[in-house]
């Protein structure tokens, strides 16, 4: 069951990447900002479908290798649990380094284009101000809720510590068994509270990246642009 989630997972991530440079701003391209016109070029049409081409493909074999050892590793969840996150993370740098090749590639291709005089040296960015009177974020007394579960379950993790046996489950399988164990260490039963904070911290970051952000509009049709951005 772990190796059919697993493989689930990886295709979902595989997707994303794949389509990455399809769905975002129509004025970039790999990170750079080319315009919507420029942005309709073959060239740069056939860059990101070859960007798809090569995540799919480098992700399918990495997905096929892991399944391969997953199964030969069948019930030792330690080592299918590290080749789980292993093969998470080669994903993302895979899709990072191909996505690097090509931001460089749309510069060098936007570079010969301002040589040839097909696009303007000086490029004007126009950014939407009155984006942020719209409130696209929470208030961060919202995150006082997370806060306050968190410090319930520090409270029960040291009133009941003493009373928790020596060995504590720390995997089940889908029937509810206990398929793994870890001693009862500080360490060990504090792990659940770091992972709280640690969430907790990213959605803040992710807030707070959101309250700073800018729509760049259109510089062909800016006044279309912020009807589109709104309706987005």
């Amino acid at each position: 069951m772990e190796s059919i989630i697993f493989t689930l997972v990886s295709l979902f991530i595989i997707l994303i990447e794949a389509i990455t440079p399809f769905i975002v701003h129509r004025t970039e391209c790999f990170g750079v900002n080319v315009g919507v016109r420029a942005n309709q070029e073959p060239e740069l049409k056939q860059m990101k479908k070859q960007y798809a081409f090569k995540v799919i493909l480098y992700g399918i074999f990495v997905v096929v290798l892991t399944f391969a050892l997953m199964m030969a590793f069948s019930g030792n969840d330690s080592a299918q649990g590290f080749l789980f996150t292993t093969s998470m993370f080669i994903l993302l740098i895979i899709a990072f380094l191909l996505y690097l090749k090509y931001h460089r590639q749309t510069i060098h291709w936007k570079a010969r284009k301002i040589k040839s005089g097909e696009m303007s040296e000086s490029s004007v960015v126009l950014i939407d101000t009155a984006f942020h009177r719209n409130k696209m974020i929470i208030s961060y007394t919202w995150f006082l809720i997370p806060f306050l579960i968190t410090l319930i379950t520090l409270a029960m993790t040291v009133v009941f510590y003493q009373s928790a046996p020596s060995v504590i489950p720390s995997h089940y399988d889908f029937n509810g068994n206990i398929t793994n164990e870890m001693p009862k260490t500080v360490r060990n039963v504090s792990l659940l509270i770091v992972m709280q904070l640690f969430i907790i911290g990213i959605f803040m970051g992710i807030n707070y990246v959101m309250s700073r952000s800018k729509q760049v509009l259109d510089n062909d049709n800016p006044s279309d642009s912020v009807r589109r951005n709104q309706a987005e």
